[in-house]
Order: structure tokens, then sequence, then C-alpha cells
């Protein structure tokens, strides 16, 4: 059975070193590569918590107005300290994120339950 993403990132903020082998945002970014070139390789379906995800890198760009072509990864570590402050950071800007799209999703019921099933 497939592991929402949602939950997965969940999980790996519980326990990074068991997911990345440190606390590393650049680890974590690199694990999610895998981790979509694994669903696309098997030919798992995006699911709509995936599609939720992808909407991740324009609101980082957005948030602190990046107009060059730079990661979510590369643009919250370069707003930190170091990796680890950077992976914090990261779980703290996902759910800010997680609660910008329930206020402002024009079908909130949808996204709550993509959201809400994570935990």
């Amino acid at each position: 059975m497939e592991k929402e993403i949602f939950k997965l990132l969940d999980e790996i903020k519980k326990r990074p070193g068991l997911y990345l082998g440190s606390n590393s945002i650049t680890k974590l970014h690199i694990f999610l590569g895998g981790y979509y070139f694994c669903k696309h390789s098997f030919g798992i379906e995006i699911s709509s918590q995936d599609e939720v995800w992808f909407m991740f890198q324009r609101w980082i760009e957005r948030k602190y107005s990046i107009r060059i072509s730079q990661s979510w990864a590369s643009i919250i570590l370069f707003h930190s300290f170091d990796e680890y402050n950077a992976l914090n950071n990261f779980f703290e800007l996902l759910e800010e994120f997680k609660n910008d799209k329930l206020r402002t999703q024009k079908k909130p019921n949808n996204i709550l339950i993509l959201i809400k099933s994570s935990k």
C-alpha cells in the first residue's frame, strides 16, 4: 500500500535520522526526489495529496519573493543557519503551507480530507 506524502513527511519529522541519516534539508530533498522517481518508475499514479504537495515549491517562491530558479530546499537553506535548522524550518513552513491551503482552497473540505488523512 502506498504511503501518502503528508503522512510520510510526518513520519520523517518524528525520526529524521531513520529516513535521512541525519537532520538535513538537502537529504530530505534527495529522499523525496527518490520517492517520486520510484512512483514514476513503477507507474504509481500521482495522488491528490501529491498534487497539493507539488504546490509547495511555488508557495515557497512566493513567500520569499524568489524570482530565480531554486529548489524549495535551497531557498529554505539560504534563509536558515545550517542544514539542521533548515530541516526544522521546513517542517514549520510545511504546516504554514497546509494551513494556508486550507484557508485559500475553493473546496476546503477536499483539501482538509487530504491533509487530515496524513495524521
